[in-house]
């Protein structure tokens, strides 16, 4: 059986994926779905798994993402207005946006459609260094300049762990990895140089 390339974590998104156009109540029948909402359907990196790949400095990462529009309105857009998916990398507390962005233009509510991106490791500042990281994916509306995200109006994001390895494998030589190799119960380090 093959994993699913997203998982997620909040019930909301599973109800607006199969009744897209609706909104969720709360037990005092308050509305706690906004308007705009999107969820990621499917990831396809060029790895052999579905996971992303261990990234090193300095290179980038191709990304086919299929997302859907849950919200209730169609991201139609109009000469001051459009709809758009980036990502931003996280480490701790700390956030910085890519220079990615993807239009997502004409998507009907409940339709779904791929985009094809780069994962650019070169958009992480350069005192951050190697180390694990979160991408996190966002839908955006730029209206006349304003921009607003859909995580502004407490729809969730979609976050993925990655990590960033430096580009000499920290050691000198690019791609040296060690691996434990387990033999009749003993761990044994066996280096491995692809």
């Amino acid at each position: 059986m093959i994993p699913w390339s997203v998982r997620w974590r909040e019930p909301v998104r599973i109800l607006t994926h199969y009744y897209t156009g609706i909104h969720v109540r709360d037990s005092t029948k308050t509305i706690v779905t906004p308007d705009n909402r999107w969820n990621p359907l499917a990831m396809t990196w060029e790895t052999s798994g579905r996971n992303p790949p261990t990234m090193t400095e300095g290179r980038s990462y191709p990304l086919t993402i299929q997302i859907q529009n849950t919200g209730i309105d169609d991201w139609t857009c109009f000469s001051d207005r459009t709809f758009s998916l980036r990502y931003s990398w996280l480490r701790s507390s700390e956030e910085q946006r890519s220079n990615t962005i993807i239009e997502t233009c004409n998507l009907s509510k409940g339709a779904e459609r791929s985009f094809d991106l780069t994962i650019d490791t070169n958009d992480i500042p350069g005192d951050w260094g190697p180390g694990i990281y979160t991408l996190r994916f966002d839908m955006y509306i730029d209206t006349d300049g304003s921009i607003a995200r859909f995580r502004d109006e407490d729809w969730p994001t979609y976050d993925v762990r990655v990590q960033v390895v430096p580009e000499n494998g920290g050691n000198g030589r690019t791609g040296t990895i060690y691996l434990p190799l387990i033999q009749r119960g003993t761990a044994v380090l066996q280096k491995h140089v692809p």
